[in-house]
């Protein structure tokens, strides 16, 4: 840690929409709280809460975006990452949306 013993580096949230690389996001804040616990402060975004809701409430239990957001997690992904990423075949109008 180079930065003062007062200092400290704040995450604002929403680490689970960040397309494809969500775990490797929540994995690097997770490694860096554990180096340095006292300098990292990560605060839980709405997506993350939701996501945290999806997680733990029962399945006939109403959502708060209406539908597990699950379903969203990838919203944020650029159309090349959706594509090279493979969580779906290749189409053949895939190139058309690059």
């Amino acid at each position: 840690w180079l930065g003062s013993e007062s200092s400290a580096i704040v995450f604002l949230g929403d680490y689970v929409d960040k397309g494809p690389e969500s775990r490797a996001v929540l994995e690097f804040i997770n490694s860096l709280e554990e180096a340095i616990p006292s300098h990292i402060v990560a605060i839980m975004g709405n997506h993350d809460l939701f996501a945290l809701l999806d997680a733990t409430l029962k399945p006939d239990r109403d959502r708060p975006m209406g539908i597990p957001v699950s379903r969203y997690t990838y919203a944020f992904a650029h159309p090349e990452q959706y594509i090279e990423a493979g969580w779906s075949a290749a189409e053949s109008d895939d190139l058309e949306i690059l």
